[in-house]
């Protein structure tokens, strides 16, 4: 089973960082009560699926392995962004996002593009092929149309939720001087 995968030196850094995000996420579950760290446990959580999966499809040269590996790492490739978002909306203390509906909207690309992801040798809507150069185990990877809808999805979590920590952080400047930022 484990002949067709090859770890080297990266292999063991990712492993070590998906052990530090398991540390974390169990870190943040003695915190839950603070604002935003049940998504931030979420999101570590997501991160340490997609890491644990990357760590398993660059080990390997066959096309089949990184094609089931990249599936696996799409878990917590469509999800950590959400769980970023949210985490920012309640960390600043957005409460129109704490409205379980509006919370559940915001999963509605990441579940149809982890679905796409599945069954994506049907319609090559995620990627239209995949080709492993094999001196180097890399994958090259042909991108369908969705995978930029997820993309552009993905950005726009990430840019709207880092924008709305930084406005706060200059609203806000003196939670998050000194003291009693560290106290978060």
């Amino acid at each position: 089973m484990f002949s067709a995968y090859q770890f080297g030196t990266i292999s063991l850094f990712l492993f070590l960082s998906v052990l530090f995000a398991l540390f974390l996420a169990v870190l943040l579950t003695k915190r839950r009560n603070s604002p935003g760290a049940i998504c931030l446990v979420f999101l570590e959580l997501a991160v340490a699926v997609w890491t644990f999966a990357v760590i398993f499809e660059y080990a390997t040269d066959q096309a089949v392995l990184k094609y089931f590996w990249s599936r696996v790492a799409y878990l917590g490739t469509t999800t950590a962004p959400v769980f970023y978002f949210l985490f920012v909306m309640a960390f600043v203390r957005q409460k129109r996002f704490g409205n379980p509906w509006l919370t559940a909207s915001f999963f509605i690309v990441p579940v149809i593009t982890f679905f796409l992801a599945l069954t994506n040798q049907h319609h090559h809507l995620i990627w239209t092929q995949v080709s492993v150069i094999p001196e180097s185990r890399l994958a090259i990877y042909a991108y369908g149309p969705w995978f930029w809808v997820f993309v552009s999805y993905c950005y726009l979590m990430f840019i709207v939720g880092s924008l709305f920590l930084i406005i706060n952080v200059f609203h806000y400047h003196g939670i998050f001087t000194g003291y009693n930022f560290w106290r978060c």
